[in-house]
C-alpha cells in the first residue's frame, strides 16, 4: 500500500490498522494452507447452517483468501489475495 493511502504511522487509524493486521493473519493462514478458527462464535443459530473451524486451525487446499473490513467512516476494503 502506498503512504498517501496510509498516511504517517503516527496518524494510522485504528480501523485501518486492524485491516492490515486481518490481511496479514489471511495472507499467514493461505501460506500455511490452514483455516484460522472462527472468532467470536457465541454459540449455533438453526436458522444459518454454516460450516464453521471451532476446534483449532483446519486444513485447507485454497489458492486464494478474501481480507474483508468494513468500519465506520468509510475504511472498508476488500482485498484478494492469492498463493503465487
Amino acid at each position: 500500500m502506498h503512504n498517501a493511502v496510509l498516511g504517517p504511522a503516527s496518524e494510522l487509524d485504528p480501523s485501518v490498522a486492524g485491516a492490515l493486521l486481518e490481511l496479514v493473519v489471511t495472507m499467514a493462514a493461505l501460506r500455511a494452507g490452514q483455516l484460522p478458527v472462527n472468532a467470536g462464535y457465541l454459540g449455533p443459530d438453526p436458522d444459518c447452517r454454516l460450516n464453521l473451524v471451532l476446534d483449532g486451525a483446519a486444513d485447507a487446499g485454497c489458492e486464494y483468501g478474501l481480507s474483508l473490513t468494513m468500519a465506520f467512516g468509510g475504511a472498508n476494503t476488500a482485498l484478494l489475495v492469492g498463493t503465487p
